[in-house]
């Protein structure tokens, strides 16, 4: 029990559990697959002299998925109490 309330042990069960089905339908059905990415790290905001919000983070390799490398993530905003946008496709950029 002292696992099972864990939060890293839980997404990481999950993950294993989900990378293994769908492995197991992409050789039943004959299709290629690609893994989810990992949440991204090292996120970070600063403004502009503008007053722009400039959004920086860093993708998490998963080093036991090669086809789980992200190159481009979907941006969503929303602006005080309204729900949020339809997202903004933003390409990788690597410093």
């Amino acid at each position: 029990m002292k696992y099972v309330l864990d939060p890293r042990f839980r997404f990481d069960v999950s993950r294993s559990i989900y990378k293994g089905m769908l492995r197991f339908l992409s050789v039943q059905y004959n299709f290629d697959y690609a893994v989810q990415p990992l949440p991204v790290t090292h996120f970070s905001t600063e403004f502009d002299k503008k007053g722009n919000a400039i959004l920086m983070w860093q993708p998490q390799s998963d080093p036991l998925e090669p086809t789980a490398l992200p190159n481009k993530y979907i941006v969503y905003t929303r602006i005080n109490d309204g729900g949020f946008d339809n997202g903004i496709l933003v390409e990788i950029i690597l410093t």
